[in-house]
């Protein structure tokens, strides 16, 4: 009985998406923001949210991360170097 072998391809693994945080800030506002500040927002509730962390992150829902505690939302230009 002879032995048949396969050459299997072996591909890249996807890419990880950075982690989302999404949560509330000290006012009640609704904050995405992306763990290296590459993008973020303030908004009024948490479904526009969601929608805008999915849409950045390009639709990877296990990379958004809900926060319990307050999140402030920091403008990249503003930070202090």
């Amino acid at each position: 009985m002879q032995k048949r072998s396969r050459a299997v391809k072996q591909e890249e693994p996807p890419l990880c998406s950075a982690v989302v945080f999404l949560g509330r800030d000290h006012s009640g506002r609704w904050i995405v923001r992306e763990e290296n500040n590459v993008f973020g927002g303030m908004f009024v509730n948490k479904a526009t949210a969601l929608r805008y962390a999915l849409f950045e992150n390009g639709n990877h829902p296990e990379a958004i991360v809900s926060c319990a505690a307050p999140l402030e939302f920091e403008w990249p230009a503003l930070r202090r170097a």
